[in-house]
């Protein structure tokens, strides 16, 4: 008897939809993804992104000149999501940003960072949750100084996102008081945390000796894990 060749087939399990997690508590069933603020530009357009990977941002800082009391930077950083999933649990964020002028007099401030977790689905923005840094950046005439923090706010009914749908980080740089009309603030999203360069990110050389230990602006976004 000739054995005959026929093909044989093994079944193949449906796998189904997963995200990937930087870690995962199994204890009360949420993933945490690591996200990086940074910039991109696209033919002369700016654009403010956040992402897993670790790249080289356009910038490696947002810096105005002259801040006046008021919110001189307000900036969306935005992450399209492409697997349906719940935010739920602790947002957490470190922040650094810099204030003072080492050559011109009576630019001392106060300074303090803000941040918003916003849902954006492309037509309504709708905020979840905003906390405020407890720790002040205060800056002295003829000086400047760096300031970096770790603020949080936890999402305590979970907020769904659709396929689409866009996780918007927001961080304010909020003068609070200023010697004389204004001073130069400067807020870090560099992914790849570059050194801190006085003429690239603080748009002069007077940033004086000051100088930031990263300049990464890092967030924790924690996701409910679908089983």
């Amino acid at each position: 008897m000739v054995a005959t060749n026929l093909p044989v087939s093994f079944p193949i399990p449906q796998s189904s939809v997963s995200v990937n997690y930087d870690f995962q508590d199994i204890q009360d069933g949420t993933g945490t993804a690591i996200v990086y603020a940074g910039t991109t530009a696209d033919n002369g357009t700016k654009s403010y992104n956040l992402s897993k990977n670790i790249n080289y941002s356009n910038n490696v800082s947002t810096f105005v000149a002259e801040g006046a009391v008021g919110t001189p930077i307000d900036i969306d950083f935005d992450i399209i999501l492409n697997t349906p999933r719940d935010l739920f649990g602790m947002v957490r964020a470190n922040v650094g940003w810099m204030a003072g002028h080492s050559t011109t007099a009576n630019k001392g401030s106060t300074t303090y960072v803000k941040m918003y977790v916003r849902k954006w689905n492309g037509s309504t923005e709708t905020e979840i949750v905003s906390t405020t840094s407890s720790d002040t950046l205060v800056v002295g005439s003829l000086s400047t100084a760096p300031k970096i923090v770790q603020i949080q706010k936890e999402v305590t009914t979970p907020v769904h996102f659709s396929i689409g749908d866009t996780l918007r980080i927001t961080i304010q740089v909020i003068v609070s008081a200023v010697q004389n009309d204004w001073t130069p603030v400067a807020l870090f999203h560099d992914p790849k945390a570059r050194a801190f360069s006085a003429s690239r990110d603080y748009g002069t050389t007077n940033a004086g000796s000051a100088t930031i230990d990263t300049t990464q602006l890092v967030v924790n976004i924690p996701f409910r894990v679908n089983d």
